[in-house]
């Protein structure tokens, strides 16, 4: 570097307007500091050229080496001033140039600061605004699970007064095929209104992260044949061939959620039938191992997953609308289908596998069918003892006889379960809320009580509070019965000394069931018959004559069920080929399948479009 070049300092880039003019190729103008500078140095010159002493001593010096002379000595001199005086101009324009860089990364401290400084502000800010927002959601998500679990309570109470009675008239051995077609009709148009109450209940439970599994062991070739059977009875009227293809080595019982696999192999198989025109819808279970393999043997793999296929010959689907399937109220199809349902069948299905640690895979090919499958861990059931006989209708039982206290504030309900229990020789005591239920407890010392939650001056919770505290009714068998669907009730219940729960509208299987559990009681039934359960096979239909189809339709659209059972008998009598059609026709008029049974002979009309 030359001795008189000026420091290349890196000067930060701002945009103030002195760093501007510093940054410029052109030299700085001389201030007055520099003026005053440089006359300093110049009297300093003159006060060395005074100095008499040292010019002489410096002269002498000189003509003693004969080097210099006096005039090249003065001329050495005036240079080194003049370069001392350049010399100091530089370190002060040093000094200036380091002083403004200096301010500059203190201006630019000064500028990072006051942005650290907002920006942390306004991370404080957003992180209260979470924390209100993440407020709003949780009062907004409370408030969501108090109005369903309260529309939950108003639209179940209804319905179990409606599916109740028709359960207990249908009980009735006195009612004739038309009383007991309108009651079936009542019963049915009862359960598809709560299918589509609990479907979004479901949903909304899920998106709300309080629904939750239920793991119990359960029969697993039993639970497949009723799967086969409900299917194949929709099958029947559409004249499709559903086969089912189970491996010899699945195990016999399993442990799971029973009912949500049963929710989610309903919807699929139903709706593969409901899609499929002709052709044929297969349902398989496979064992699978490692990498996909199919199993052999069972015992070689101590936890296989279970493979569940539905295959079908459909219309298929687009490839655009294999994600939109599984969103909800989405549907797919003509117009026709798309009337039917609510769309949330496959939503709640793939949910439902995804809380079993699955994923439900499909493919398809438009105009050749669709394959859906999930693959799940079932462990096998430990020590499974399962009674294979299937009874008749119970009518009472053999034990001594029993009280049960039902509390509840709505009439309707205790006349149900008085209607229901009474007849197989209970002893049914009421009670309108939880304060008189306790009174009549202690007064009765019933065998098992029936308890409804929500109920004026004393709810269900509170009455059992209070029961356990009493020394003689401290182990008295407790069911709560609510038309909440929520898993958290559910809870709070047992979590207070209930034994057990049932939901409403109540299911008189399933109320006969617990009894029998708790009081161990032993049935009488109305007939006794040992069933095996056996797959059916598929026999060919043929197809009826054509008047008979006429009259079959005819007696369908009124509802004569005792006409329509006469046509199938007559039918047998014409030919046994026409057997299986007649057995389809009196299984569906049996279970009052009337609508099912206008669509198994409407191919067969003569006008038949």
């Amino acid at each position: 570097m030359s001795f008189f070049a000026i420091p290349d300092y890196p000067l930060p880039i701002t945009h103030s307007k002195k760093a501007k003019t510093m940054n410029q190729s052109t030299p700085p103008k001389s201030t007055r500091k520099d003026i005053i500078f440089i006359f300093i140095c110049s009297i300093f010159v003159f006060w060395l050229a005074s100095a008499i002493d040292a010019f002489e001593l410096l002269v002498d010096l000189a003509h003693q080496y004969e080097e210099w002379e006096i005039d090249e000595f003065f001329t050495v001199t005036i240079i080194l001033a003049i370069a001392l005086g350049i010399f100091s101009w530089r370190r002060w324009r040093e000094c200036e140039y380091e002083l403004t860089y200096r301010k500059s990364i203190q201006s630019q401290l000064k500028i990072a600061k006051d942005i650290a400084e907002t920006e942390k502000k306004q991370a404080e800010i957003a992180r209260k605004e979470a924390e209100v927002a993440q407020e709003k959601a949780e009062i907004a998500n409370q408030a969501k699970s108090e109005f369903l679990a309260s529309m939950s309570h108003e639209l179940r109470t209804p319905l179990n007064g409606i599916l109740g009675y028709a359960q207990i008239l249908r009980r009735d051995k006195s009612l004739n095929n038309q009383q007991q077609y309108a009651i079936h009709t009542m019963q049915k148009s009862g359960e598809h209104l709560l299918t589509l109450i609990n479907d979004i209940l479901d949903l909304s439970k899920i998106e709300a992260q309080k629904m939750e599994l239920h793991q119990q062991d359960f029969h697993f070739s039993h639970f497949l044949t009723e799967i086969v059977d409900m299917i194949q009875v929709r099958a029947m009227p559409k004249t499709l061939e559903f086969q089912h293809d189970f491996e010899a080595n699945l195990p016999i019982a399993v442990n799971g959620d029973e009912t949500r696999l049963r929710q989610i192999l309903v919807n699929l198989l139903g709706n593969a039938v409901k899609f499929t025109e002709r052709g044929k819808v297969t349902f398989k279970v496979i064992l699978i191992g490692e990498k996909g393999k199919k199993i052999e043997n069972i015992e070689s793999s101590p936890l296989p997953n279970i493979r569940f296929q539905i295959e079908d010959t459909g219309p298929g689907i687009a490839p655009e609308f294999l994600k939109t399937i599984f969103e909800p109220f989405q549907q797919v199809g003509t117009e026709r289908y798309i009337t039917e349902g609510t769309g949330l069948g496959l939503p709640l299905s793939q949910k439902f596998v995804e809380m079993m640690d699955s994923s439900l895979q499909v493919t398809s090919t438009v105009g050749e069918g669709s394959i859906f499958w999930f693959e799940l861990q079932l462990p096998e059931a430990v020590d499974w003892q399962h009674n294979e006989t299937v009874q008749g209708t119970i009518i009472g039982f053999e034990d001594a006889p029993r009280k049960i206290l039902v509390v509840d504030d709505n009439a309707a309900n205790r006349m149900i379960f008085f209607s229901l229990l009474f007849p197989l020789g209970f002893e049914v005591i009421e009670a309108e809320n939880g304060q008189q239920g306790i009174e009549q407890a202690k007064a009765l010392l019933p065998d098992l009580i029936i308890m409804d939650l929500v109920m004026p001056i004393m709810d269900g919770l509170e009455a059992t509070r209070q029961l356990r505290q009493i020394p003689a009714l401290k182990n008295v068998i407790i069911i709560a019965a609510s038309a909440s669907a929520f898993d958290k009730q559910r809870k709070e219940c047992l979590g207070v000394g209930c034994d057990d729960f049932v939901t409403k509208p109540i299911q008189a299987d399933e109320v006969l069931k617990k009894l029998q559990e708790h009081l161990k009681l032993t049935w009488i039934y109305e007939t006794e018959n040992t069933i095996e359960a056996s797959p059916s096979t598929p026999q060919e239909i043929v197809a009826p004559p054509t008047n008979i189809a006429q009259t079959l339709h005819e007696l369908a659209l009124i509802g004569d069920i005792d006409g329509i059972i006469e046509q199938a008998t007559k039918l047998t009598q014409i030919g046994n080929q026409f057997e299986p059609f007649a057995k389809q026709v009196q299984q569906l008029a049996n279970d009052f399948e009337i609508e099912q049974l206008q669509i198994l002979v409407k191919p067969y009309l003569k006008n038949s479009f």
